[in-house]
């Protein structure tokens, strides 16, 4: 009898939606753009932030930064070996040394992928083994037996079709050989960001496993996986205490003293942990604001249908069959509005895709999910019962008797006062949007307006990518990138009618994708552990400073006779300058191994 009822009102909802299509639309308009916020900012933060890495227990996995006077991540293979010791052999570790791009030829084609080199326990740490071949072994780290190969599901895919024989076949990297010896299942990729891997071995020398000091030290970043009944927090404690003791110990090492433990979803995430929460909390409102307009319009419909509710209520209606009568219409109402929003938010995504690769992590896990369906639900559900049990409750207050003499369309003062106070609840919901979306325009603005330093009208970039089969066929001169392949480039793109002037440079301003931090000496001066000078190193061409309107505060850039056999010199900015040379002349002074000479 209930179902029959239930399905009963479904129909009845139908037809009346369908005699008010003016109503019909724009409710549904309103939700759906409501309710498509959400769904989309939800999907992003569901992805980022909630879902689970493709790891066994992915919340026990942790990165592990060293922290000396700056922070940085890298330490040597036999310094993480002393940590690993000090809280016991169980605790497992990993090492990815490199990460760089790889050009591959199969019988797809070509295919640009990132190559990872990795320690033979990093697979096993994270709790994952290739669903086709094996993992990596140990002696695999060793010099002269690192030339296998495990590749990322999209590769098998993409240049071996699903080849089942793959395991055993070869592939090239920079002309030499590798074995395949293994391919990851669907969705891994570690570090987390392209899923187009391949990882290869670090070679690591005896040297390197017990060597604190010295050329031979193996340098990457450490992941462990926490021992059970530990903590991040304790962890981060017993390894400072450790590596404080291995820094006393140790001469003529700058090395960190204490070790910060962070959980390594956390680790990719925290830049934009707070945006994507500001984020959701402000189409929250505007869902709060959606829901404010329907129960408006609901509630001016039910005192419309205030007749028709009296004489369904003669006729022998029950206040709660008549209330879930108007639960079922609101329902059916929101579930169309919910739809048409995840449909909404779905399509937003999509066209926003481009810029939330660019500016936001683990974009590869972005995607509908039973998280992403369960919150449309429940916000539906929400909205459903906001915008409809409310108005429905306020409408059956009138007496049957009233409805039935004819008093139809006027609202009762206790109804006036409920329609004003949403009203006003709009308005002031409104007012705060407009004026944080005013604000936020005016700091756009405001940051627009900030000199950035350098040109940024008639001035066009490009990447280049170069095969490394091609530089590496054992010529020495031609192993040397600048002089076979960028110089040439560089003076192509001088000679092009028009063009000003050309450079080359490895990173372009206010963008990091080619970073190299240097810890070196100043005046051939040692400095204490933690404090030796410390900056990003980038590459660069004679020209770049005229191509990009830099202006000098002192001495000149790089010029061309600035060549491998002139004198090495280095360029520093004017924050290098205040911060290690304050109140000094900056020119003349030598920065990095003993060899670099300050031009500026």
């Amino acid at each position: 009898f209930a179902m029959r009822s239930i399905i009963q009102d479904i129909r009845y909802a139908l037809r009346q939606l369908r005699k008010s299509p003016v109503f019909m639309l724009t409710a549904v308009t309103v939700l759906a753009l409501g309710l498509g916020a959400n769904i989309a900012v939800f999907t992003l933060l569901n992805g980022i932030l909630l879902r689970p890495l493709p790891y066994a227990q992915s919340d026990r996995v942790v990165a592990i930064q060293m922290l000396g006077a700056q922070p940085y991540y890298g330490m040597s293979y036999a310094n993480m070996l002393q940590l690993r010791d000090s809280v016991g052999p169980g605790m497992q570790i990993g090492m990815t040394q490199d990460n760089s791009n790889a050009s591959l030829v199969g019988p797809g084609g070509r295919l640009q992928v990132e190559r990872t080199t990795v320690t033979a326990g990093l697979f096993q740490m994270l709790g994952v083994q290739p669903m086709l071949g094996r993992g990596f072994r140990a002696e695999e780290n060793d010099p002269g037996r690192d030339h296998v190969v495990i590749i990322g599901e999209e590769v098998w895919r993409k240049l071996y079709a699903f080849d089942g024989y793959i395991v055993g076949k070869t592939l090239t990297i920079k002309s030499e050989p590798y074995t395949i010896v293994g391919v990851m299942p669907k969705g891994f990729s570690f570090p987390f960001a392209d899923p187009m891997q391949i990882w290869s071995p670090v070679v690591l020398s005896a040297a390197s496993k017990t060597k604190m000091t010295g050329d031979s030290l193996a340098w990457g970043v450490m992941y462990a996986r926490l021992p059970n009944g530990v903590t991040a927090a304790q962890l981060a404690a017993n390894l400072s205490r450790t590596q404080a003791v291995i820094a006393r110990e140790v001469t003529n090492q700058d090395l960190a003293t204490r070790v910060k433990v962070t959980g390594y979803q956390e680790s990719l995430n925290e830049e934009v942990r707070k945006p994507l929460a500001l984020l959701y909390g402000v189409v929250l409102g505007i869902w709060a604001l959606a829901c404010l307009n329907v129960t408006s319009l609901m509630l001016t419909r039910a005192v419309a249908r205030t007749r028709e509710q009296a004489v369904r209520s003669a006729l022998g209606a029950s206040r709660s069959r008549l209330l879930q009568q108007a639960i079922v219409e609101s329902l059916l109402l929101s579930g169309i509005g919910g739809v048409s929003g995840l449909l909404l938010g779905q399509c937003a995504i999509k066209l926003l895709w481009h810029q939330i690769v660019r500016h936001l992590p683990l974009t590869n896990a972005v995607h509908v999910d039973w998280r992403v369906i369960a919150c449309m639900a429940v916000l539906t559900l929400l909205t459903a019962i906001i915008a409809g049990v409310f108005p429905a409750l306020r409408a059956m207050r009138r007496e049957v008797r009233g409805g039935l003499n004819g008093v139809t369309t006027t609202a009762t003062a206790g109804q006036n006062r409920t329609r004003e106070a949403l009203v006003v609840a709009q308005l002031a919901l409104t007012l705060v949007f407009l004026v944080g979306a005013g604000l936020f325009l005016r700091t756009i603005h405001a940051l627009r307006q900030v000199p950035l330093g350098f040109a940024q009208q008639n001035v066009l970039t490009g990447g280049v990518i170069l095969n490394g089969s091609d530089l590496n066929n054992g010529d020495k001169a031609s192993q040397n990138v600048v002089l076979t392949s960028y110089l040439p480039l560089l003076e192509r793109l001088r000679a092009i009618p028009g063009v000003r002037v050309a450079a080359l440079s490895s990173v372009l301003p206010l963008r990091s994708e080619f970073s190299v931090s240097i810890i070196g000496e100043l005046d051939h001066k040692n400095a204490p552990s933690g404090k030796a000078p410390m900056a990003d190193g980038r590459l660069a061409s004679s020209g770049l400073v005229d191509a990009l309107g830099i202006p000098m505060v002192r001495g000149r850039f790089f010029a061309d006779d600035d060549t491998a056999t002139s004198p090495v010199v280095v360029v520093v900015n004017q924050a290098f300058a205040n911060r290690y040379l304050p109140g000094q002349d900056p020119i003349g002074h030598t920065y990095g191994l003993g060899k670099g000479r300050f031009a500026d």
